[in-house]
């Protein structure tokens, strides 16, 4: 009894040391994407993009005073985003990454930069935090939600409305 007893232990433990391992895989993978991300964002290539997320009706985005639900959304407001910086050279940096996975499912959360410098030299600097859910689908690693906050400004805030669709970011406050 006692044998046995410690031959499933061993088991028991030798599986929970191969998951482990299997997760720590996953999040390394995760990382990673997530790195060819910012790159393809900043060559603003929609071809990885259109990869990178699932093209779920309900997956959720929320960018900003976003929250955006279904893939033709999201793929709108990248669309948008992208011919909207033109031909300005944008570079994405993250800090305090931090990665998890459990499974089919992978989690990151991040600091970013955004800097963008226009053709005419004017500069814009943005930074935010984001959160990412990742889901293995068919081998390979996709995005089903992601949200995403900027820094607020200094001063007192002004209350924004929600938006539910693709649009201008900066509306008009009234």
């Amino acid at each position: 009894m006692f044998r046995i007893c410690i031959c499933l232990s061993l088991s028991f433990a030798a599986a929970l040391s191969a998951a482990e391992d299997a997760d720590a895989r996953s999040a390394r993978e995760v990382r990673t994407l997530f790195g060819d991300f910012n790159r393809a964002w900043e060559r603003r290539d929609m071809k990885f993009v259109n990869a990178y997320f699932a093209h779920d009706s309900d997956m959720l985005l929320f960018f900003e005073r976003r929250q955006l639900t279904g893939w033709s959304k999201v793929e709108t407001l990248y669309k948008n985003m992208f011919a909207n910086a033109g031909g300005a050279k944008v570079r994405s940096t993250v800090s305090n990454v931090t990665v998890k996975a459990r499974g089919d499912m992978a989690w990151l959360a991040a600091n970013f930069r955004l800097e963008v410098t226009h053709p005419d030299g004017k500069a814009t600097v943005d930074e935010g935090r984001q959160t990412v859910v990742y889901e293995r689908r068919g081998g390979r690693w996709i995005v089903v939600h992601r949200h995403t906050s900027f820094q607020a400004p200094p001063g007192p805030q002004q209350p924004v409305p929600l938006h539910t669709e693709p649009g201008p970011l900066w509306d008009k406050l009234k």
